[in-house]
């Protein structure tokens, strides 16, 4: 549907995202921030676009920038005051070899909300058979040790 009224605030919106990309957080938890925005957002009046949602903010960064830092500087041994290359940063294997984790979590929001396939496999992620993880037998195992 056109609506040229809320053109200006999705171009802010979208210059904030690029923000979040100079600030070099990991391009998935910018992509879940997006799916999340949206979904909450898309009938929102267009002003709701200018400000961010600093609840989903929050959620989805407060504790990002700390993780990438140990990623990089801890894990592989890189100084932490070291530049650290775009192609190290991620350590994702490609999609369609990541368990979907909101599968697991009981509803994922690209196939059951939109319909259309999701690109990440739908299996446990505790066992990696063809159920999800709340379901798993090998849960009781898990927890017991």
């Amino acid at each position: 549907m056109y609506a040229p009224e809320r053109g200006p605030s999705l171009l802010m919106w979208t210059e904030d995202l690029h923000g979040l990309i100079r600030l070099q957080y990991d391009f998935v938890i910018i992509l879940e921030y997006v799916a999340a925005f949206f979904e909450k957002h898309q009938n929102s009046p267009p002003n709701v676009w200018f400000e961010p949602d600093l609840a989903l903010h929050a959620r989805h960064f407060s504790n990002a920038a700390q993780k990438t830092l140990m990623k990089a500087g801890l894990t592989t041994g890189i100084a932490m005051n070291k530049a650290v290359s775009p192609r190290s940063r991620s350590t994702y294997p490609p999609i369609g070899e990541q368990i979907c984790k909101n599968y697991n979590r009981g509803l994922c929001i690209v196939k059951d909300r939109t319909g259309n396939p999701c690109l990440r496999r739908h299996i446990c992620s505790i066992c990696q058979e063809n159920h999800r993880a709340s379901a798993c037998p090998n849960l009781s195992k898990q927890n017991k040790t």
